[in-house]
């Protein structure tokens, strides 16, 4: 009987503490019709890959096109344009994360949180509520491609960001899951999505005075 217990105690710890330790899928097997599967997003990231594109063009006028190489000094400052196709009348999250950091391989830190806006009224995402400033893309030097994939999900409700979960989400980037984030706050899958890699420039180089984000 008193084996059970302890075997039972084990089976629950292990469910429990699962969610705390990210993986990736190395090497990726690139299966799948969609670039989000292709590239391991689904499932490194996210269970369903989006059927819509946002469209995200940064200040220099590069494009986000599922999965091509931007430098990080392209990607530091937010960027100028994003929109997808949305109802004018609905709520939606905008998140970006990074699934490889330290490095895809050892993705022990990951994911950071790059931004998570909230309660956006169509795609005007400067009318949404910020939990998470926007972050450009800092890979450690010898790290190889990180992803900074983007999602955007159709909220059920006005999302409250008064609860406990949401303080610590304001506190740090690190360790974010997305599809928790969509789980608890009943967002379901994601309806758009867009994605670059990015890898070490002399930009990042240690006498930079940039923030930390990965």
């Amino acid at each position: 009987m008193l084996r059970a217990l302890f075997f039972a105690l084990y089976c629950w710890l292990v469910v429990e503490c699962a969610d705390l330790v990210h993986t990736n899928q190395v090497p990726c097997l690139g299966n799948g019709n969609s670039p989000f599967e292709r590239n391991c997003i689904v499932p490194d990231l996210i269970d369903t890959a989006p059927t819509g594109a946002i469209t995200i063009i940064y200040p220099d006028g590069s494009k986000v096109e599922f999965g091509n190489e931007l430098d990080p000094e392209t990607v530091n400052a937010s960027v100028k344009t994003i929109s997808w196709k949305a109802d004018a009348n609905s709520l939606y999250t905008l998140s970006k994360s990074d699934p490889d950091a330290p490095s895809r391989q050892n993705a022990s830190r990951a994911p950071i949180n790059h931004w998570l806006v909230v309660n956006i009224p169509g795609s005007d995402v400067g009318q949404g509520d910020v939990v998470m400033q926007y972050g450009g893309a800092r890979p450690p030097q010898g790290s190889g491609l990180h992803r900074y994939v983007f999602f955007v999900f159709k909220q059920q409700n006005r999302i409250d960001q008064t609860g406990q979960d949401f303080t610590a989400l304001k506190s740090s980037r690190t360790k974010f899951e997305i599809r928790d984030f969509a789980r608890k706050n009943d967002l379901r899958h994601p309806v758009a999505g867009n994605f670059y890699v990015a890898q070490f420039s002399q930009f990042l180089a240690p006498n930079s005075t940039k923030t930390s984000i990965r």
